[in-house]
């Protein structure tokens, strides 16, 4: 498999997108199925509307993304269109916070699974 990778900025975050236009041989055509990761550079793991981590891997079919003109294309109307909604904006109102210094005392696994079902997972 091979991936092309492109870097760009979005709202002055360093992303890293890497894209295999043909990520499963045997599906063709409409059908051929592409595989996009985005990756924050820099600031390290910051959030983006399409993950909280900083990092998502996307399959989709190759069409769409051709629809858009390519996966860098995609990508930036992706984030723009996630953008516009509410989550996002909470979500960098809590990334400019400072962090809860209570947060550090608690175990990790229980701040992970806290966070989890407070999100409706776990």
């Amino acid at each position: 498999m091979q991936y092309s990778k492109q870097l760009i900025t979005w709202q002055g975050i360093d992303l890293e997108i890497r894209y295999n236009l043909s990520y499963c041989a045997v599906l063709e055509g409409n059908q051929a199925m592409a595989h996009i990761e985005v990756m924050v550079l820099q600031p390290e793991k910051h959030p983006l509307p399409i993950t909280e981590t900083g990092y998502k891997s996307h399959f989709i079919h190759r069409a769409i993304v051709e629809e858009f003109g390519g996966a860098i294309e995609f990508v930036l109307a992706w984030l723009d269109h996630e953008s516009e909604k509410p989550v996002w904006n909470e979500m960098q109102e809590n990334s400019n916070r400072p962090p809860n210094p209570l947060m550090q005392l608690l175990p990790a696994r229980f701040y992970r699974s806290s966070k989890a079902a407070a999100h409706g997972y776990g």
